[in-house]
């Protein structure tokens, strides 16, 4: 008999990779939901990162931490790509010009390019996972490697404050960086 066993439900056990969609964010008013798949990612998938910074008030002898607030709230995605394609790295460095599906040019441009990602993974119970980040930038820039194994291009993106959804409706409660949705 095995001990320390915990109860649990296979029903929230999950593996494999999901698919990203991304898309220019664009007047708030207008419909943001994205629709291009970002293609090809490496087996380590997509990685979503949420943090939020505490602040704490101390108060007595010893001092003893008696309340606790969150000062600065942050979402980030990851994302290793292998396809060369010029719309995702316009979008995963915040700023380019693309001429036509075979030109790309970089440099010049202090303004930051707004995407809205959607990422939507299958579990093996058939329940759909939908991750909507709202607006969110480059956090800085990638490489373009030229190596033996297939090209990879890591892509980073954080979160920006939307008070509209895709389609232009206010965002209720605290969901103005991501909302996480499970669909039975």
């Amino acid at each position: 008999m095995a001990f320390n066993v915990p109860s649990f439900s296979t029903s929230n056990i999950s593996f494999g990779p999901a698919v990203m969609y991304m898309k220019t964010f664009t007047d708030p008013s207008s419909t943001n939901t994205p629709t291009a798949d970002i293609g090809a990612i490496t087996e380590d998938g997509i990685t979503i990162e949420m943090s939020a910074e505490k602040r704490y008030i101390a108060q007595g002898n010893p001092r003893l931490n008696t309340f606790g607030f969150t000062q600065v709230q942050n979402v980030s995605l990851s994302v290793t790509s292998i396809e060369w394609d010029f719309p995702n790295f316009r979008h995963a460095l915040g700023a380019a010009v693309l001429t036509s599906t075979t030109t790309f040019g970089f440099g010049g441009d202090p303004a930051c390019v707004e995407v809205a990602i959607q990422v939507l993974h299958k579990m093996p119970n058939s329940t759909t996972i939908t991750i909507n980040i709202w607006k969110a930038v480059s956090e800085s820039g990638f490489s373009l490697p030229f190596g033996q194994d297939e090209h990879q291009f890591e892509f980073k993106f954080n979160a920006l404050y939307s008070a509209v959804d895709w389609g232009g409706s206010a965002i209720t409660g605290d969901q103005n960086l991501i909302q996480i949705l499970r669909t039975w």
